[in-house]
């Protein structure tokens, strides 16, 4: 597949056209270290209104806890899916007041409530995002694609060498277990390659998809056509 270049108005311009005068909510998934988060933080930023980003780092898991009521680890069990969509994506939908306890990495436990705005678009960026049981609560669905040596190396260099083994004995799995039950970039509306750079313009990124209709004034093909270069650590 050939990459363009999409600027973040024309995904903005999308997402309002799919929402149809409702609230814009747009979800990003992909693996850790892919880039999701800064392509959340670039959309955010490009926003000509105020926009709130939920991270699904906020309804984590720790390992200790069983992953569902049932007492077995469904795929994606290290995110708590059912507080998001309870907490924040129902709410929303409804146009009713958002609020959601957050947890504390530092502190390993569930920390202080986060109200959101229930007047703004709303982006939830993070791992297991565009779950079967969410992805429909979202007007426009993005995937961030990057290879497993980019993402490791990325989460060593943010979470420290210390964190190897949960980043390839606990996260890592998850992860692709999740992909595998889910398979989230088969129902999406852009696939972002998360390892090509656009040389400082946090206007726009690398796409590797886009909608048939809808983004049509993006740049022809850039770049190599899978993802694979070797970024610097975001």
């Amino acid at each position: 597949m050939n990459a363009s270049l999409v600027s973040c108005e024309e995904v903005w311009r999308l997402a309002a056209l799919r929402s149809a005068g409702d609230r814009i909510l747009i979800g990003i998934d992909g693996a850790g270290g892919s880039g999701k988060s800064d392509l959340a933080n670039r959309l955010a930023g490009a926003a000509q209104t105020g926009v709130r980003v939920v991270e699904m780092d906020d309804f984590y898991r720790k390992a200790s806890q069983d992953s569902d009521h049932r007492g077995e680890r469904e795929a994606g069990w290290l995110f708590d899916w059912r507080s998001l969509r309870r907490q924040v994506l129902d709410p929303a939908i409804h146009g009713e007041p958002t609020s959601y306890q957050r947890f504390d990495w530092v502190a390993q436990r569930l920390a202080d409530w986060i109200d959101v705005p229930n007047d703004v678009p709303l982006i939830v960026e993070g791992v297991t995002a565009l779950r079967r049981e969410l992805r429909d609560m979202f007007r426009l669905r993005i995937w961030v694609e990057a290879p497993r040596s980019v993402r490791l190396a990325r989460g060593l260099a943010r979470d420290g060498a210390s964190q190897r083994k949960k980043w390839e004995e606990l996260w890592m799995p998850a992860e692709d277990s999740y992909r595998i039950a889910h398979q989230p970039e088969r129902d999406v509306d852009i696939i972002v390659d998360g390892t090509l750079r656009t040389d400082g313009d946090l206007a726009s990124f690398v796409a590797l998809a886009v909608p048939i209709s809808g983004l049509t004034e993006h740049a022809g093909p850039i770049g190599a056509s899978e993802p694979g270069q070797e970024p610097p650590p975001l």
